[in-house]
């Protein structure tokens, strides 16, 4: 006779079965784990081959697009090289009109002290000769800044129809 009674020997036995079943489900995970981490290295190490694939692509992209932008940069260095005598002179034309506004303004400013000596009438003169003077300079600023504009929108044009008669990259704005 055993030592043991019935219900401690059925215990028994559904002890050792469910941990025989345990120990298979565990089996079971650990070949699952196993599958799912030599598939995730293996798409890990795809991953990388096309990254790399895409980082040379890249790479080779942004070469070539450098050439372009040097081109380019190029091409406009030897046009404002080539900007012609008449805007030039222009230029020298501004100077010399904003030369005499300035004479004229001071001449101005001069006639009006010289007629009006005392000090209430001369101060208005003054401050009424500076905005004169004030609003001119901004004037001057004005024309000179729509000078400027005209000659890089100029510029701009010319480059417009210029490359792609080159064969060279286009560039959209």
């Amino acid at each position: 006779m055993s030592h043991f009674s019935d219900s401690q020997v059925a215990a028994q036995e559904k002890t050792l079965y469910s941990t025989q079943g345990l120990s298979k489900a565990c089996q079971f995970v650990y070949n699952d784990a196993k599958f799912v981490n030599e598939r995730a290295q293996s798409d890990i190490l795809l991953l990388s081959r096309g990254i790399t694939r895409l980082n040379k692509r890249a790479s080779k992209d942004v070469a070539v697009l450098g050439l372009g932008f040097l081109k380019l940069d190029a091409r406009a260095r030897k046009d404002t090289r080539k900007i012609d005598n008449s805007v030039k002179e222009q230029a020298a034309h501004l100077t010399n009109f904003a030369r005499i506004l300035k004479e004229r303004a001071h001449s101005d400013l001069k006639k009006a002290a010289d007629q009006h000596w005392s000090d209430g009438a001369l101060e208005a003169d003054l401050r009424r000769a500076d905005m004169v003077v004030r609003r001119r300079a901004m004037e001057d600023a004005f024309m000179a800044l729509k000078f400027v504009r005209d000659i890089h929108d100029m510029m701009a044009t010319k480059l417009q129809y210029q490359l792609p008669m080159d064969g060279s990259f286009p560039l959209q704005i």
